[in-house]
């Protein structure tokens, strides 16, 4: 599920990414695979991972957005409780940047409430930052009342 909200994330972001390089996505997702199933080290795994985002941005020349997307989507579908987070946050964010600096810039007399260095933020990449963030604050709610009602 994480890994599919960070692929329509990218969508939004960098339109046809996805399908750009459905081959670095397989590369990635095996690579995820066969590190839960143990049968390539942690060195190794980290190493296929950069290599992917590095062959992406420097040779085939494309945005952060989309290099940083085999990553993203391997750490969000097998990482531990706390990457899934750090990589969910800092990739949303990384997306909001991108979109917002490739939008034409609005004119004078526009005025927008969700607007972010003058800039308009994209509904879906707000509605999905508001979700992971509901989603967070519930889940810490719910622990603190369990906590509560134990002491």
């Amino acid at each position: 599920m994480l890994t599919s909200a960070i692929l329509a994330i990218t969508e939004v972001a960098s339109p046809n990414s996805v399908d750009d390089q459905w081959h670095l996505l397989t590369v990635s997702g095996l690579t995820g695979y066969f590190a839960v199933k143990g049968m390539i080290g942690d060195l190794l795994f980290w190493t296929i991972i950069f290599g992917l985002f590095y062959f992406s941005h420097f040779v085939k020349k494309r945005d952060y957005v989309s290099s940083v997307l085999p990553v993203a989507a391997v750490l969000a579908g097998v990482g531990e409780p706390w990457v899934r987070v750090v990589v969910m946050g800092g990739f949303l964010a990384l997306a909001v940047v991108q979109y917002s600096k490739n939008q034409l810039p609005q004119e004078k007399g526009e005025v927008s409430d969700t607007t972010i260095g003058g800039r308009r933020v994209p509904v879906p990449l707000l509605c999905a930052a508001l979700a992971i963030g509901i989603r967070v604050a519930a889940r810490w709610a719910g622990y603190r009342h369990l906590t509560w009602m134990v002491v």
